[in-house]
């Protein structure tokens, strides 16, 4: 097998919460070297913490070793709220002066500027203020619904971060210079929802959340409960596919294609399209629609997704439990390092000793590796 594009990239991952150990597990799958610092009073390990090494700092005392530490490094993740780094003197303005070619990536949720950047807050304060989740709503209209924590703190935050150090390290290979990406996970969910701004800007999206054709409000947009009380999801929006959806359905007659659009008949439409789907098991309409164009899916519960012909197929799931890099790359794939989720400080005295930070026959202390600095 190839070797993998980030190879010879090293990254020096400050222990956080899941946003940021997200970002620096895409980067160890597609071959970067991940260092882990954690605190000595960190978890044991950490679930994203695949292909990474760990070691322990305390950046009270030994704040001159992750100085020396990110003197060779070419991306620094930092998960902390704004200022916290430039308390301990660890900001962009030593770090990257030590190393200017540095890529400096600051993950938080609100970003480094705006009133709320020092505040605390959790994947469903990000979608709130992005807008995402006032536009997520029952099918009808209701409270908000809010997905998993997936959107804000995984796409909007770890992922976006990733686009950032690669956008980065593209312009560093230019330029020579690494430079401070601010990557707030406000910011990525309101990124990730342009499109639905640009139809409210053409009058597309003018009903309230969970009234507009893609966020339920269609009842060809939507899921539907089946006999055996799981679910079908039916996004049959395009007219050619509404056309085969209605007619596996057998029901052309009860939504006829020429009137999709008619948006006040919807809600007793969905009614009838939720009577249809209850007289069959999901199994039975999966057999249906298998090989149709009508963009009916069956929905997924965790424990199935790994054991999926088609996952299964695209080699999806690394395991029951573990997902695969993506996306795929043809000659150069990311894959999982072989490394198991380290203990944390696992990896101290190797790390620090590949640094020249510490001999084989000096112990880890605070007062021998300031002095070495």
């Amino acid at each position: 097998m190839g070797s993998r594009p980030l190879e010879g990239v090293r990254v020096l991952e400050l222990a956080g919460l899941a946003p940021a150990p997200f970002a620096g597990m895409i980067l160890s799958d597609f071959g970067a070297d991940v260092v882990r610092i954690d605190r000595s009073d960190a978890p044991s390990s950490d679930a994203l913490g695949r292909g990474k090494r760990s070691i322990v700092l305390d950046l009270k005392t030994q704040a001159a070793t992750l100085v020396a530490l990110c003197k060779t490094a070419d991306v620094l993740i930092d998960p902390y709220r704004p200022g916290v780094l430039e308390k301990l003197r660890l900001g962009p303005e030593v770090l990257c002066e030590v190393n200017p070619r540095l890529i400096f990536a600051r993950l938080t949720g609100f970003g480094q500027s705006g009133e709320y950047k020092s505040n605390a807050g959790h994947d469903i304060n990000y979608l709130a203020l992005s807008g995402a989740l006032g536009m997520s709503a029952p099918a009808g209209g209701g409270t908000p619904v809010f997905p998993c924590n997936m959107l804000a703190d995984f796409a909007g935050g770890g992922m976006s971060c990733v686009l950032g150090i690669l956008l980065a390290l593209h312009h560093r290979g230019q330029s020579g210079r690494g430079q401070v990406v601010d990557a707030s996970m406000v910011d990525g969910c309101a990124y990730l929802s342009s499109f639905i701004h640009k139809m409210r800007e053409q009058g597309n999206w003018s009903l309230p959340a969970g009234q507009n054709i893609l966020d339920g409000g269609a009842y060809f947009y939507g899921c539907y409960q089946t006999k055996d009380g799981r679910y079908m999801a039916v996004g049959s929006f395009e007219p050619k596919f509404h056309e085969i959806l209605v007619t596996k359905l057998d029901a052309r007659h009860l939504f006829p294609t020429e009137k999709q659009m008619d948006t006040a008949t919807w809600p007793q439409k969905r009614n009838q399209m939720q009577a249809i789907f209850s007289t069959k098991t999901r199994t039975e309409w999966e057999q249906i629609f298998q090989g149709s164009d009508a963009c009916v899916t069956p929905v997924l519960a965790a424990h199935e997704v790994s054991s999926f012909k088609h996952n299964m197929e695209r080699g999806m799931m690394a395991s029951a439990f573990d997902v695969s890099p993506a996306p795929k790359l043809l000659l150069t794939p990311g894959r999982p390092s072989s490394l198991t989720n380290p203990v944390c400080g696992e990896h101290t005295e190797e790390v620090l000793h590949e640094a020249g930070l510490l001999s084989s026959k000096i112990p880890h202390r605070t007062s021998v590796l300031e002095a070495k600095l």
